[in-house]
C-alpha cells in the first residue's frame, strides 16, 4: 500500500511553516517562529538559531543557514514577531530561573537563543537545549488513492555495472539490467489528515491554526514537494 508516513509530511509542512515565517518568500501568510514552536514543537538544532556549523560541508548550505538567522534576528527588531506568543510560551516550557529573567523581556530570550550560537561562549546546558515542546500537530500518515486504481511500473536501466563491480573503465556499451519497480502514476488521489490538541495552543492561534496550516500546505505543494 503506497502512502506517504506522517512524520515526513509534517516535516515538509514545517520547513514550509519556517520558511513563511522568517519571510523568505515575502508573503508571511499570518506566520511568524513563535507560532511554529507552538504548533510543530521546539527544535534546538534549526538553522535559523544555529546558523552556519562545522558540521555543514558545503559553502551554499552555510550561506543559507547564516541568512535564515539573520533573518530571524531582523524578524525580532521588526516588529514581525509576536512578542505576547514569545512570552506565552516562556510561561508555558521555561524553567523557573529562565522565567524569573525572561518573562518581561521576550525579545532579550529571542536573542540569547541566538547569541549562543554566534559567541560560542555557551554554559554547559545552552537555554535553547533546555526547552523541550512537543507542539500541538500531529500528522497522519497520508494513504494514496491510485489513478484508476492501480499503480504503474516505471524502470531504472543502468549500463554501468563493469565500472562500479569489476574495475573497469565506464562506457556506454555495458550490458544493461532493467530494474522494475512499482511507482504511483499521475493524477493519484492524496488525502491528508492533521490532528490538532488546541489546548497546547495560545487562545489567537487555537482559533487560527487551520488556515495557517493551510497556508504551509500550499507552499509545501507549490515549492517544496
Amino acid at each position: 500500500i503506497p502512502y506517504l508516513p506522517g512524520s515526513s509530511v509534517k516535516g515538509v509542512v514545517r520547513r514550509a511553516a519556517e520558511e513563511l515565517a522568517l519571510g523568505i518568500w515575502g508573503d508571511r501568510g499570518n506566520w511568524d517562529i513563535p507560532s511554529v514552536w507552538w504548533m510543530f514543537g521546539f527544535e534546538a538544532g534549526s538553522a535559523y538559531l544555529t546558523g552556519q556549523t562545522s558540521k555543514m560541508a558545503a559553502d551554499v548550505v552555510r550561506e543559507e543557514a547564516q541568512r535564515r538567522r539573520d533573518l530571524f534576528r531582523a524578524g525580532i527588531h521588526s516588529g514581525m514577531v509576536d512578542l505576547n506568543a514569545v512570552a506565552a510560551f516562556i510561561e508555558r516550557t521555561a524553567d523557573k530561573e529562565t522565567k524569573k529573567e525572561y518573562a518581561d523581556k521576550p525579545a532579550a530570550f529571542l536573542e540569547r537563543l541566538i547569541e549562543e550560537c554566534i559567541t560560542g561562549t555557551q554554559p554547559s546546558a545552552p537555554l535553547r537545549e533546555q526547552i523541550h515542546y512537543k507542539g500541538a500537530l500531529c500528522f497522519w500518515d497520508a494513504f494514496i488513492q491510485p489513478a484508476e486504481d492501480k499503480l504503474t511500473v516505471d524502470i531504472l536501466n543502468p549500463h554501468f555495472g563493469d565500472y562500479y563491480q569489476k574495475d573497469c573503465s565506464p562506457a556506454d556499451c555495458g550490458q544493461p539490467k532493467p530494474n522494475f519497480f512499482l511507482t504511483v502514476p499521475p493524477g493519484s488521489h492524496f488525502e491528508f489528515f492533521v490532528q490538532v490538541t488546541e489546548q497546547r495552543l495560545p487562545e489567537s492561534l487555537a482559533r487560527n491554526w487551520r488556515g495557517l496550516v493551510e497556508r504551509a500546505f500550499q507552499l509545501a505543494f507549490d515549492w517544496l514537494g
